[in-house]
């Protein structure tokens, strides 16, 4: 800013600058015309210099307000960009939570299905040990029993004597029934091997159909004479198949 008044000898703009000075000028003291004229250029100085001050505010002003804004719009990127982060980094670590939980379902299942596996043929394994120890338990119980049937009926043949055993073929019915009972047995077929047994005959014995039975079957048949053959049972003892001895 200029100020409005001048020192001595100076020169105001528009001036006239001729050698010849007018009479009015050699005035210690401006005229008033020329100070207003001066105040007014002042003035206006004064005015151009409010409105490029201003101009050059309002311009700062924009530049802040565009800095301001530029600032905020960068916060934000800045903070959508980290939460945009953050969400990423949370869904990844979810994801591989959840792939590692699968894979550790899927381990656990197959080994739980390999346990079921191991104690199913275990199972097996034993019941097959236990079948088989059955099965060899009762095949050695029935071996013994067959011995001892076989050592029990060698023991009373032998105790009855090759002439015992002729004098019961030879014999009536109630000598061998009674020579059965003695023995413990409960129906026994005899024959010397050479003869052939009647087998209508024998089947009508172990029936238990009596002797009348035999001679009308005897009679139908043909009238057959006596057999060396003889079935021998006992009415006495209840007839049980297949317990029934062949000596020769």
């Amino acid at each position: 800013m200029m100020s409005a008044s001048h020192g001595p000898g100076h020169l105001c703009p528009g001036h006239p600058s001729s050698g010849a000075t007018p009479a009015s000028s050699l005035s210690p003291f401006p005229s008033r015309h020329e100070a207003q004229r001066l105040e007014q250029e002042a003035r206006g100085r004064l005015e151009r210099q409010k409105i490029l001050d201003q101009s050059e505010a309002e311009k700062a002003r924009r530049e802040l307000l565009e800095l301001e804004a530029l600032s905020t719009a960068v916060e934000s990127t800045g903070t959508a960009k980290a939460e945009a982060e953050s969400r990423a980094e949370a869904a990844r670590i979810e994801g591989q939570g959840s792939v590692l939980q699968a894979k550790l379902k899927a381990e656990a299942l197959a080994i739980e299905t390999e346990a079921e596996l191991q104690r199913v043929r275990k199972v097996r394994e034993l019941e097959l040990v236990y079948a088989r120890a059955q099965l060899e338990l009762e095949v050695s119980k029935a071996q013994q029993l067959a011995e001892v049937e076989v050592k029990k009926f060698k023991h009373m043949t032998e105790a009855l004597g090759p002439s015992t055993i002729k004098d019961l073929a030879v014999a009536g019915p109630e000598m061998q029934v009674k020579l059965l009972q003695s023995l413990g047995l409960k129906s026994t077929l005899i024959t010397d091997g050479s003869t052939p047994v009647n087998l209508f005959h024998t089947a009508m014995g172990l029936l238990g159909l009596g002797s009348e039975a035999q001679s009308s079957a005897r009679n139908a048949a043909g009238g057959h004479g006596h057999e060396k053959g003889l079935l021998l049972q006992s009415s006495a003892v209840p007839q049980v198949f297949g317990s029934s001895h062949t000596v020769p």
